[in-house]
């Protein structure tokens, strides 16, 4: 007669045991797939600002580092470094007024505070 180990079955108890758990959990969800739709459309509401925010951030940084490596080598005659960084920092934020203002407005609060 052979041995078994405990190990090989309580691994075979365990899957079966998850196995009967996601299907009962999906069984479940599908049966209220309206709440659950609900919920996740309430959350997706609320974080859609902040998702907006971090996307344009996103896609205004290149342009304004862009900008600011130009007006840190166009101010290189400046010998006061932290003047230096403001100057052409204010200045990039000023050329990227053009694009949008609203965008701007955005990164200068995320930049400066």
């Amino acid at each position: 007669m052979k041995k078994y180990s405990f190990k090989r079955y309580a691994g075979v108890t365990m899957a079966l045991f998850g196995a009967a758990a996601l299907s009962l959990l999906l069984f479940f969800a599908l049966f209220r797939i309206d709440a659950i739709h609900k919920a996740f459309s309430h959350i997706c509401k609320t974080l859609m600002p902040f998702i907006i925010g971090g996307v344009l951030a996103y896609v205004i940084c290149p342009i304004c580092n862009f900008f600011d490596n130009i007006y840190n080598k166009v101010f290189k005659f400046i010998k006061n470094e932290k003047k230096k960084k403001s100057l052409s920092n204010n200045l990039s934020v000023f050329d990227r007024a053009s694009y949008s203002n609203s965008v701007h407005i955005f990164y200068d609060y995320c930049y400066y505070s």
